[in-house]
C-alpha cells in the first residue's frame, strides 16, 4: 500500500494487478497507459517528482511519471523479479532484484549498492540516526557513510524490523525477536514468550511493544515492568496468525490477521488490550500492508484493499451501564432447594451458603442504547480466578463444584471503546461440620480418648489376672 502527493492510494495483490483508490471507489488496473499490468505487483514507492515505482515479479521495475508508464531503462532491472521497493528520508528509491542486488535511485540514475550474495535483500529500513539496516533472509546489514557491516548473533529468518529510539533496534525473525543496540545483538535480552516464535511485524503503543506472531498472535510487551500479554483467538482475534498492524488517530490498534481484520481498545483500567469487533470478511492479509489514511485504515489483503473508517470516535458518547440482574443457586442434591438471588439481596450484605450450594449461574446486563451489538463483557471471580476474563458477548456464566470460602464476582461491560462501572456480588460457602477445624479437634479428642480407653481396659485385663 502506498499513498502518493495527491492523496491517491495505490495498492497491490500479489497475484491480482494494480488497484487505485481515488476516495471514493477502487479502481483495478490490468491495463493501465497502454502498460499490461496483469501480473503480480510486489511493491510500491514514490521519489522526490512523485514518480510512482512499482515492483513487479518477472517483470522488472516500472516507472509511472503521471502521464505514462514504461519499464525502466537499467537492463539489470527488467525482466526481474523485484522483491522490494523503499523510498528513504531524502526521497531516494531503493530496489532489490531478484539475483541482482540492491540499487538505488537519487532522481537522476541508478546505482548499485549491493551486490548479489548467498541469499537476495527482501527488507530494509533507516533509524534515527540516518543509516540503512538492510536485511536479507539469514542475515542484516548496517549501512552509514558508505561503510558497510554485517550484524550478527541471531539465528532465523529475517522478517521485520522496527527501529527505537536511539541505535536501538528490534529484529523480528522466524525464531523469535532480538535487540539490536550499537550494531550488536542485546544477548541479555529476552522475552520467553516469543522465544522459538515466527514474528512477522512490530509496533509502539501505549508505551508497549506489541510484536505480530505467526501462530501466537499478538503479544504486548511492557519495556518498564517487563509484565508480557498475550492476545490469541481466545481473546477475540479472527485468528492467530497476525500480519499487520497500526494504530489509528484515535488510539484503536487495528490487525490484520489470517481471517479479516480486528480492532482493539487499550483499556486503562485493566492495563490491557480488548477485542471491539471484526471485520465480515474472511481474508487473508498481507505482512505490513496497512496505513493510516484519511479518517481510515486501509489494509492490503490477498485480494485486494479494505478501508474501514475510524472517524466514528466513541468521544462524548456516554459508556455502557451494567448491572446484576439475577442469580441461581443450584442445590447439590434437593432441586427443591434451588434459590434465586434478586439484586435487592445482591446490593445487601454479602450471602452465605451452605456447602450444598456451590452451583452458581450469574447473569448480568449492560444499557447501552448507543450500539446494544457491541457490548462485551469481562469478569473473574476473586478467589478462582487469577485475572479478568476474554471479552465474551454472553451475559451468563456459570461456576460449579466450588469449594468452600469468601469470594467475589465482578463483571464489567465494554462497547466501542468505553468500559462500564464493575459490579460484584460477594458470598461465602461455609464448610460442611465435618470438615470445619471444630469438628476437626473434637473427633482427635475422641480419638485420643478412645486410646485412652482401649488402653485402660487392656491395662485393667492385665491386672485381673494378676490377681
Amino acid at each position: 500500500v502506498f499513498k502518493d502527493d495527491e492523496n491517491n492510494m495505490w495498492v497491490s495483490c500479489f497475484s491480482d494487478g494494480l488497484y487505485k483508490y481515488e476516495g471514493d471507489a477502487f479502481i483495478r488496473y490490468v491495463t493501465f497507459k497502454g502498460q499490461n499490468l496483469n501480473f503480480p505487483i510486489s511493491s510500491l514507492s514514490a521519489d522526490k517528482k512523485n514518480n510512482l515505482w512499482i515492483g513487479t515479479i518477472t517483470k522488472g521495475l516500472l516507472k509511472y511519471d503521471g502521464t505514462k508508464i514504461e519499464p525502466v531503462s537499467n537492463p539489470e532491472l527488467r525482466n526481474r523479479n523485484i522483491l522490494f521497493t523503499y523510498t528513504d528520508r531524502d526521497k531516494n528509491v531503493w530496489v532489490s532484484a531478484q539475483d541482482k542486488g540492491l540499487w538505488k535511485y537519487d532522481g537522476l540514475k541508478f546505482t548499485q549498492k549491493l551486490k548479489p550474495g548467498t541469499s537476495d535483500f527482501h527488507s530494509m529500513t533507516q533509524d534515527s540516526h540516518g543509516a540503512y539496516l538492510i536485511n536479507s533472509s539469514m542475515q542484516t546489514l548496517y549501512i552509514k557513510d558508505g561503510k558497510t557491516e554485517l550484524i550478527e548473533g541471531f539465528s532465523g529468518y529475517n522478517s521485520c524490523i522496527y527501529a527505537l529510539q536511539g541505535d536501538s533496534i528490534f529484529l523480528g525473525t522466524s525464531t523469535g525477536v532480538y535487540l539490536l543496540k550499537n550494531k550488536k545483538v542485546d544477548k541479555n535480552f529476552k522475552i520467553k514468550e516469543l522465544d522459538g516464535v515466527y514474528v512477522l511485524n512490530i509496533t509502539k503503543q501505549n508505551n508497549k511493544i506489541l510484536f505480530a506472531t505467526l501462530g501466537d498472535g499478538i503479544v504486548s510487551w511492557n519495556p518498564n515492568t517487563k509484565a508480557v500479554e498475550k492476545y490469541t483467538v481466545g481473546s477475540g482475534l479472527n485468528s492467530n496468525d497476525v500480519y499487520s498492524m497500526a494504530p489509528d488517530s484515535n488510539n484503536y490498534l487495528w490487525i490484520g490477521t489470517g481471517r479479516g481484520i480486528n480492532k482493539l481498545s487499550f483499556n486503562k483500567k485493566t492495563d490491557k488490550y480488548e477485542v471491539l469487533g471484526n471485520s465480515p470478511l474472511v481474508i487473508e492479509c498481507n505482512q505490513g500492508a496497512i496505513i493510516n489514511y484519511k479518517s481510515s485504515m486501509v489494509i492490503g489483503t490477498v485480494n485486494g484493499l479494505i478501508r474501514c473508517q475510524t472517524n466514528t470516535s466513541s468521544a462524548g458518547k456516554i459508556g455502557p451501564h451494567i448491572y446484576l440482574d439475577f442469580i441461581k443457586v443450584f442445590h447439590k442434591s434437593d432441586k427443591k432447594k434451588d434459590i434465586y438471588i434478586t439484586p435487592e439481596i445482591i446490593k445487601g450484605k454479602p450471602q452465605t451458603l451452605t456447602y450444598n450450594q456451590n452451583h452458581l449461574s450469574i447473569n448480568f446486563k449492560a444499557i447501552y442504547l448507543s450500539n446494544p451489538d457491541n457490548v462485551l463483557y469481562s469478569y473473574k471471580m476473586v478467589g478462582v480466578d487469577a485475572d479478568f476474563s476474554a471479552p465474551i458477548s454472553s451475559n451468563e456464566i456459570e461456576y460449579s463444584s466450588i469449594k468452600p470460602g469468601n469470594y467475589t464476582f465482578e463483571v464489567y461491560a465494554i462497547a466501542d471503546g468505553k468500559a462500564s462501572n464493575i459490579e460484584r456480588f460477594s458470598f461465602t460457602i461455609v464448610s460442611p461440620f465435618y470438615d470445619t477445624i471444630l469438628f476437626k479437634i473434637l473427633a482427635f479428642v475422641l480419638l485420643i480418648l478412645l486410646i485412652w480407653f482401649i488402653f485402660f481396659l487392656t491395662f485393667k485385663a492385665k491386672e485381673r489376672k494378676k490377681i
